[in-house]
């Protein structure tokens, strides 16, 4: 899925100048080093490659499993967050998230879970 659909469908819901799929994925990216996961799973789950182009060449490793844990702790915390009646459950992170982006988080949160699923299944294939 392209940015500009992401941006569209946001804008189409009612989040127009509020927030943008570049700004979800900088929020997960950061909540997720907040919680202690590492740069390497956090950055294989975004698809970004690694800059080091000698490490590039030889470490081919996709953290699978790392990255599906990591990806059911962040679920079951949008999970949480949508029960929980204070915008602020994740007060430990040191940051406060608008109910809004919540709520477009959770509705995301399938179609990243979906995304991910599809991605799992082709490398073990």
């Amino acid at each position: 899925m392209s940015e500009n659909t992401l941006n569209r469908a946001l804008h189409r819901m009612g989040y127009r100048d509020q927030l943008t799929g570049h700004g979800i994925r900088a929020t997960i990216s950061t909540a997720l080093h907040e919680i202690g996961y590492g740069t390497k799973w956090i950055d294989a789950q975004l698809s970004h490659t690694d800059p080091n182009q000698v490490r590039k060449a030889f470490n081919h490793a996709e953290y699978v499993e790392q990255r599906r844990r990591m990806m059911q702790d962040w679920a079951d915390r949008l999970d949480q967050w949508e029960q929980c009646p204070r915008p602020n459950l994740f007060k430990s992170w040191g940051h406060s998230f608008p109910r809004r982006a919540a709520g477009a988080l959770s509705i995301m949160k399938g179609q990243a879970l979906a995304q991910e699923h599809r991605k799992l299944q082709t490398v073990q294939a």
